[in-house]
């Protein structure tokens, strides 16, 4: 059974991805399998013709997700 947690906020930069952090963080100390998902990426920029998104990015990287970012992120 999956569960959901859907983080939003009516402000840019209020801290959405540092809440992210800290609940993925706990939630593979005590055992889940965790995942991530950017339904609308604002702030990508392009690296060898490819969108990247910082935050996508440092998620999967710290957190060792086999997703590739491409799923992880809808790009506006």
């Amino acid at each position: 059974m999956a569960t959901t947690i859907y983080v939003t906020s009516t402000q840019r930069f209020s801290g959405k991805t540092a809440l992210c952090v800290g609940l993925l963080h706990r939630f593979q100390q005590e055992g889940f399998v965790v995942g991530y998902m950017k339904p609308i990426s604002t702030t990508d920029h392009t690296v060898r013709d490819q969108s990247v998104d910082e935050d996508a990015a440092f998620i999967k990287t710290i957190f060792n997700l086999p997703d590739p970012q491409e799923i992880m992120v809808r790009y506006s």
